[in-house]
């Protein structure tokens, strides 16, 4: 099985990704898991097929799946998954193995971040708020902080952008805006508007 062991992601892409381990695989979709099952394999064809214990795909808190795994196998230094979906039919993934975590290609840099982020930050010519406390950011309007998220600090291993985002890396963003971009002593994001020009902030550390 250590041919198999690792993390597995498409080319070109993203959304997919697998992680195997022993006689168990995960299969993520944008960083939330949406099958956990063992497998077994055997060689067939020149392939080695993975024989799932699970081929259910499903969504956190789904109670009904959204595909199934109808076929995988190993083949060429790549995993091919091939999923049916109720309405659209097949469709299949290739993936290759890949040192990314499930943020991306990333470092967590929450030890250099996060005391340089302590404190209470206001949006310049808006009304949010932000109050970060260790590994949770809280945030609102005003005085009223009614939302909270873990938080982590990752520096992009590409460009060196440093974003803060929430912990669960099944999530694109906050409620309210998209993930936080660190750029010279400010916090910069926006809020998506649907049919609109997206609203940018900047939040500046208030001492």
């Amino acid at each position: 099985m250590v041919l198999l062991n690792g993390a597995w992601e498409p080319k070109g892409y993203i959304g997919p990704r697998v992680e195997i381990r022993g006689r168990k695989l995960v299969r993520l979709w944008r960083g939330s898991p949406v099958l956990e099952t063992g497998f077994t394999t055997r060689e067939e064809d020149g392939k080695l097929l993975l024989l799932l214990r699970d081929t259910e795909l499903r969504y956190a808190g789904a109670g009904s799946p959204y595909a199934s795994v109808k076929a995988c196998w190993y083949a060429d230094g790549a995993l091919t998954f091939v999923d049916d979906f109720p309405i659209t039919g097949e469709s299949t993934d290739v993936l290759f193995p890949t040192d990314n975590s499930r943020y991306g290609n990333v470092t967590v840099v929450d030890r250099e971040m996060l005391p340089l982020l302590r404190g209470k930050w206001a949006a310049r010519d808006w009304g949010f708020v932000l109050r970060f406390r260790g590994r949770v950011m809280e945030y609102g309007f005003g005085d009223e902080l009614p939302e909270r998220e873990e938080i982590i600090a990752l520096r992009s291993n590409g460009d060196g952008e440093v974003s803060i985002r929430p912990r669960d890396p099944g999530k694109d963003g906050f409620r309210s805006f998209a993930p936080l971009r660190w750029q010279g002593g400010v916090l910069v994001t926006y809020i998506p508007v649907m049919d609109a020009p997206a609203q940018n902030l900047v939040f500046e550390k208030k001492e």
